[in-house]
Order: C-alpha cells, then sequence, then structure tokens
C-alpha cells in the first residue's frame, strides 16, 4: 500500500452530525459530505496514524474548510490534503488563501515545514 484515503463521505446519520446541520435527518439517503464529517475525519486520520505508527501516507478528505481544519488534520497525521466541498462553497482562491494561512500557522507553531507536523499529536 503506497497511501491509504481516508473518510470522504459517509451514509450514517450519527446524531452529533445531524446536530451540526439542522437540514439534516435520518430520512435523507445519499452521502453526507462537507463540514459535518470533519469530527470523524479527524477522528479516522489520528487512529490511524497511530494504528500505523505513521508508515503509510494518509490523505484527509472530509469536511476541510479552512487553514485550522487542515493545520489539525495534518497535526493528527494527514500527509496530504484533498478538499472537494469547501472548494464548491468558497470563492476560486479558497486553495490559495488555505496554503498561505497554513503557512503561517505552521510558522507559529514552530513548524519549520509541514512534514514536521505531521503526526505531530503523537509524539511526546
Amino acid at each position: 500500500v503506497d497511501g491509504l484515503i481516508l473518510a470522504n463521505t459517509t451514509k450514517r446519520r450519527e446524531q452529533d452530525l445531524v446536530q451540526l446541520q439542522n437540514k439534516i435527518t435520518s430520512k435523507q439517503i445519499g452521502g453526507l459530505s462537507g463540514k459535518p464529517l470533519f469530527q470523524n475525519t479527524h477522528r479516522i486520520v489520528s487512529f490511524v496514524y497511530k494504528e500505523t505508527r505513521g508508515s503509510i501516507p494518509i490523505i484527509a478528505v472530509g469536511g476541510i474548510f479552512t487553514a485550522e481544519d487542515a493545520l489539525k488534520l495534518i497535526l493528527a497525521g494527514a500527509s496530504l490534503l484533498q478538499l472537494y466541498t469547501g472548494l464548491i462553497y468558497n470563492p476560486p482562491t479558497t486553495s490559495r488563501h488555505l496554503h498561505n494561512e497554513l503557512a503561517c500557522l505552521l510558522q507559529a507553531q514552530g513548524f519549520n515545514s509541514l512534514y514536521d507536523a505531521i503526526g505531530a499529536n503523537h509524539r511526546p
């Protein structure tokens, strides 16, 4: 395995996801995407990073809208990020802004590179 793509959409309508988006009900069908997935994405990325001891690159997908979201997933173990819904609901310049803001956040937290931040939450 050269890498794992984790999270993306879900058909599950757990109560915590339902509460995040008032229009979502347990009777709707199809995949749920966007911001309501972020906590689940974070949990899965963190779990897989710990289980694999960071030996497999993780591409995190699901609920990424801001540089803060991106940083949380990187610190949890994501090597790469895929944005989809966030690009649909935000301006076309979103990826450039996210990149610039992420660089500032990494620097503010003392990281010399994005690589140094990957999985940092799992290090002593």
